[in-house]
């Protein structure tokens, strides 16, 4: 799930307004994109509004060292504030809070290993300092005394995401040698900590979330119910949160108050909450190593589940009334589309549940009814979004939403796919898996297709096969390119052949030439169309520029050219000597394609903003000790006796005396 973007403080007092904080920061330098110096800010309130605006600069540029710049720039201004705040508890949880999402951006958006970790170390340093520094309840001394705090909420849904993206980033990475870790309730000691340790925190501070959450939204409901009572023609009942605001004003007996303009608590932000608490227990599923750790993490989730669906019943989220107004109607489809990502979560949750009591059970007997039922669940939803026209959605505005409920339950038909030939499924059970891959197959090709830039609504166009070209509309059709790779060796497995099905018999080779294809376009829509041209004897001398997205865009293009390799050798075995020249053709393919990564092994990667800062480690670990991982993966995802003859190529391909 992506990290959500947590509001941010905005200076609400009235020396803003009439400027003179702006005019004495244009003075300190008249050159816009000039270095900040904090150490000349000995205000507050102006360290902080030139924070904002430093801030909202960077917004306007989205990516690129520009806005990274201004970013790390509105970051020294908003910790200096956090100096300057002194004695004042608000004003410095405020602080504190801001340098902290601007950490977690730069860690997330921009910064490369170490550095990405050690900012996401200070993101939830700093978060939680805002945490304990933000009053636990709001409008003391009145008869809401234990209504909880909105802004102590949004400082701890800040610190819960914040852990859960480092518990990810560690589990792909590992834990730097020399980093310091965090402070964690539930380890004694600051040694380095695991993912699962990090998503079990990040548990117990959504949970916590979730209880404010939800009695705030009770205490609205009394509030609107009070109101209809006195007058029937009222308005929309209040939130309590203008009236925080106010009294904050009034306790302080200032004019100008950094005070905060939170989140407003409403019954979607519950449910978001409650998605991020079901992403967590995924996460620690896929993790776990027994069976009764699964069991008991699932038992927890599945009451989380519960609570959204009683909360979906409550408070109406799934759109079945009808909307009078326009503001009205876009509210409806947005609570109707988050209780269908919660219900894609819990069939993502179930998927995971069995996975893992396949690879973790001595007898999976019992497990086969549970597959068959979760299989014909997957088949019922798959067949509903293959019969429903995708162009419709994109017109309606939900392109976004639509492409992650085809790529959500695809990736579901997907894993449990692998998982049920590992059972070893023979006549009607190997149809129904090759029936369900298929299905699979299209979703990811219609979720593609929503993504199509040539089209209306398809989003923004990269030109294929240059250089940065990398953007999120992008990587979104490369992640899904490589989905449809895999799933296409998937369905190339002899099983399928083997068991009679009239689809997969003689599909072998057409179905690694489309695996082929796909991972080509793949590569191609991120800029790394130069690795399907020969290699050259020599590795360039030039270092390696990195997409802009930080370490996750950099990761891709690593991941595609591995897919690209795995196709291609996977394509080039089982081709034998049916066909001399193709086979010849394959083999010229694959082995420039192995001395491109052993180019890129050589060449350090740009990690600052000069070609003087360069990791020949960083090179090293994406297109070295990522191939192992990521053969890892395939063992773990598929079995190793389903890729047997798969693995036995890449253990030639990774020995010692291979040029790869």
């Amino acid at each position: 799930m992506a990290p959500k973007r947590m509001p941010k403080v905005t200076s609400l007092s009235a020396s803003a307004s009439n400027g003179s904080s702006a005019s004495s920061s244009r003075s300190r330098s008249s050159n816009p994109f000039g270095p900040v110096d904090p150490s000349t800010y000995h205000d507050f309130d102006e360290s902080m509004q030139d924070g904002v605006e430093l801030e909202e600069k960077g917004e306007r540029f989205q990516f690129g060292p520009k806005a990274q710049r201004f970013y790390v720039q509105a970051g020294t201004l908003y910790t200096r504030a956090a100096q300057l705040a002194g004695a004042n508890v608000e004003r410095r949880a405020d602080a504190v809070y801001n340098a902290s999402r601007i950490h977690f951006l730069l860690a997330s958006q921009f910064a490369l290993p170490p550095e990405n970790m050690q900012s996401f170390v200070e993101a939830v340093e700093s978060a939680q300092q805002a945490v304990q520094l933000a009053a636990p309840v709001s409008n003391a001394g009145s008869a809401e005394v234990g209504l909880p705090n909105p802004f102590a909420l949004d400082a701890m849904t800040h610190l819960a995401t914040c852990l859960q993206t480092l518990a990810e980033v560690v589990e792909e990475l590992g834990w730097p040698s020399g980093l310091h870790a965090p402070s964690l309730s539930t380890q004694g000691t600051r040694s380095a900590p695991s993912p699962s340790l990090l998503w079990s925190e990040a548990l117990k501070v959504f949970q916590q979330v979730a209880d404010g959450q939800y009695t705030i939204l009770q205490d609205q409901r009394t509030d609107a119910a009070a109101s209809d009572e006195e007058a029937p023609s009222a308005a929309t009942p209040s939130t309590g949160i203008e009236e925080d605001e106010e009294d904050l004003r009034e306790s302080t007996g200032e004019d100008a108050v950094y005070g905060y303009t939170s989140s407003l608590v409403t019954p979607a932000s519950l449910m978001e909450t409650f998605l991020s608490m079901m992403a967590c227990y995924t996460s620690l599923i896929d993790a776990s190593a027994t069976l009764d750790g699964v069991q008991m993490l699932n038992s927890a989730a599945q009451q989380i589940y519960s609570k959204a669906e009683a909360l979906a019943s409550e408070f109406q989220l799934t759109g079945a009334l009808p909307a009078t107004t326009n503001d009205a109607a876009q509210a409806s489809s947005e609570e109707a589309a988050i209780w269908g990502e919660m219900q894609r979560s819990s069939l993502t949750l179930r998927v995971a549940v069995v996975c893992k009591a396949i690879v973790l059970a001595s007898d999976v007997a019992h497990i086969s009814a549970e597959v068959e039922a979760l299989m014909q669940t997957v088949n019922d939803w798959a067949a509903r979004l293959i019969a429903t026209p995708t162009s419709a959605e994109i017109v309606s505005g939900r392109r976004d939403a639509k492409v992650a409920e085809l790529c959500d339950v695809g990736e579901a038909g997907q894993n449990i796919c692998r998982a049920s030939l590992r059972l070893k499924p023979t006549g009607g059970g190997a149809a129904a898996v090759w029936s369900l891959a298929t299905s699979s197959t299209k979703l990811f090709s219609q979720a593609l297709a929503a993504l199509d830039t040539s089209a209306a609504g398809g989003g923004s166009a990269a030109v294929l096969g240059q250089a940065n070209t990398s953007t999120p509309t992008s990587r979104a059709r490369c992640r899904i390119l490589l989905a449809l790779a895999s799933m296409s060796i998937f369905r190339s497995h002899p099983a399928f052949e083997a068991a009679g099905i009239a689809g997969a018999r003689g599909t072998r080779t057409k179905l690694l030439d489309n695996a082929r294809l796909y991972a080509r376009k793949a590569v191609t829509e991120i800029g790394l169309g130069w690795l399907l041209r020969i290699a050259p004897a020599q590795a360039p001398k030039s270092v390696i520029i990195p997409p802009s997205g930080g370490w996750e865009s950099l990761s891709l293009e690593s991941e595609a050219t591995l897919h690209l390799l795995r196709a291609l050798l996977v394509r080039n075995n089982v081709l034998g000597a049916a066909d001399r020249k193709a086979v010849n053709e394959s083999q010229v393919e694959l082995d420039s394609l192995v001395l491109h990564i052993r180019h890129l092994r050589k060449r350090p990667v740009q990690v600052g903003s000069s070609n003087d800062a360069a990791s020949i480690e960083l090179a090293h670990w994406l297109y070295t000790q990522s191939v192992k991982s990521f053969v890892d993966d395939i063992v773990d995802d598929n079995g190793r006796d389903i890729v047997e003859s798969e693995i036995a190529c890449w253990d030639t391909l990774l020995s010692d005396h291979s040029p790869c």
